[in-house]
């Protein structure tokens, strides 16, 4: 694997800190407190995850999701920034609102989650490992061919209950409906259906335009979001630039500290 990035110590627990305060500010106590949540429950994904499989696509090593998240929430802001300063030609960062960078951190770290873990806490990426024992270099991660499967989880007793059955079920809705939609859905939306699944009622805390922006950051409609065609968010817009800036490696990340972030961000 290349192109690895060194964290700086004790980076997850300064991180979550760090997130919490900057959308703490910007929106609601309680959406605050159900991002935090979900930061400590998920955040050793985000650290273990590469972002993509092979050696020839972007941050494809442990740790690529946090990257990938990071850079793109800075481009995020940075895009937005540029549109809302441009009357005064004031292309600042602090031309954002509290509630603009809160947005765009949050749907920037939510926008790849089905790359981080399905319903049962499997990555979507497990290390590819050759016949003869070494693992691959030009592909260093292969998809889980279990990842989203209908199985349902080991704790699910043999002999349950149709009641049982059922709140698996309504639990589960990501995952049903993923294999019902099969490939007509996007990641975003898959991303959106893990979050609401896991975290129930903790979209329904941001703006509307988070959830979009999530929905369709990878681009092109299909038939269940084309009512998005013609009002796009500039979040939406922007976080999808930045999500292709990052992807293609145009601002690469070497190394990555709170401090970093706090210098590329400034409150």
């Amino acid at each position: 694997m290349k192109n690895a990035v060194l964290f700086e110590q004790n980076f997850e627990s300064e991180f979550i800190e760090w997130a919490t305060d900057v959308v703490s500010v910007g929106v609601s106590t309680q959406a605050a407190e159900k991002f935090n949540q979900f930061l400590i429950a998920r955040i050793g994904g985000y650290m273990e995850s590469p972002a993509s499989s092979s050696g020839t696509r972007h941050h494809a090593y442990p740790g690529g999701m946090m990257v990938h998240s990071v850079e793109v929430f800075i481009q995020t802001c940075r895009t937005m920034a540029s549109v809302v300063g441009w009357q005064d030609l004031r292309l600042d960062i602090r031309g954002l609102s509290r509630s603009d960078k809160a947005n765009a951190l949050v749907a920037s770290m939510l926008h790849d989650f089905n790359k981080v873990q399905d319903m049962f806490g499997r990555p979507l990426y497990i290390p590819n490992i050759l016949k003869k024992g070494e693992r691959s270099t030009a592909k260093p991660f292969k998809r889980d061919p279990n990842f989203l499967s209908m199985s349902p989880p080991n704790n699910l007793p043999e002999g349950a209950s149709e009641d049982e059955k059922v709140d698996w079920m309504a639990h589960n809705f990501a995952t049903v409906m993923v294999n019902r939609w099969g490939n007509t859905l996007s990641e975003g939306w898959i991303s959106a259906a893990l979050v609401d699944s896991l975290h129930p009622g903790m979209l329904e805390l941001f703006e509307e335009d988070v959830t979009q922006a999530i929905e369709i950051h990878d681009g092109g409609y299909s038939a269940r979001r084309s009512h998005h065609a013609g009002s796009e968010s500039l979040l939406a817009i922007s976080l999808h630039f930045a999500d292709m800036i990052s992807s293609r490696g145009l601002n690469e990340t070497v190394a990555m500290s709170v401090e970093s972030i706090r210098d590329a961000i400034p409150s």
